[in-house]
């Protein structure tokens, strides 16, 4: 008897683990202009800001060359930094949630020096996360993501996401740094399936007692 209780506290206790560790859910937060297609434009626009994001600060443009498309967002060799954003129609709707922002990076020319680039998650407007890492050499096409799990007070708060780089400090010349295909998302937690199975063993167990 005492066998049996512990096997059905076992199972209890594996169930509230699971009901938090269980697959989640992930769903895509709309943005528009993700792989800033526009405005359209035939070659180098230097100056020029993807439609639908906020032009934060710093010099940037848009380069006939992309991750995916035909264009990216791109800077230039000790330009100095720039950053762009923009807020989804998303709010956080629970507590727990895995919100992921990401976009490609990509770096040409760079012969000496580093280029820095930051990746932002905000939460009204406001950095909840960011990553800064700095590249010391040439990077093909590479997601740069960043992640932050929700609190009970970020309940209501609207998903937003920002990037920029520096274009790349102390090369001789020639550096650029290329962003492309930007992304948020959404990883829900899915207490359900662990709640389900644990009342299935929970089940198998009365009836091999009986």
């Amino acid at each position: 008897m005492k066998s049996h209780q512990n096997s059905i506290h076992a199972i209890l206790a594996a169930t509230s683990a699971l009901a938090f560790a269980s697959p989640a859910h992930a769903a895509t937060i709309a943005l528009n202009n993700a792989s800033f297609e526009a405005p359209a434009m035939g070659g180098w626009a230097w100056g020029t800001a993807p439609s639908s994001w906020t032009y934060n600060y710093g010099p940037l443009g848009l380069a006939p060359t992309g991750h995916t498309g035909s264009q990216s967002v791109w800077n230039y060799v000790n330009s100095g930094w720039f950053q762009i954003s923009q807020n989804s129609s998303y709010t956080v709707g629970q507590a727990g949630e895995v919100l992921t922002a990401g976009v490609y990076v990509a770096i040409s020319n760079l012969d000496s020096g580093q280029s820095t680039v930051n990746l932002k998650l905000l939460l009204d407007g406001v950095t909840a996360v960011q990553t800064q890492p700095a590249y010391y050499a040439n990077q093909t096409w590479t997601l740069l993501t960043t992640q932050y799990t929700t609190v009970a007070a970020d309940i209501g708060k609207t998903v937003g996401m920002a990037f920029g780089g520096d274009g790349g400090w102390g090369a001789s010349g020639g550096s650029y740094t290329y962003f492309d295909d930007a992304s948020l998302t959404t990883s829900i937690p899915e207490p359900g399936t662990a709640l389900l199975g644990g009342l299935g063993m929970l089940s198998l167990l009365r009836r091999r007692r009986a």
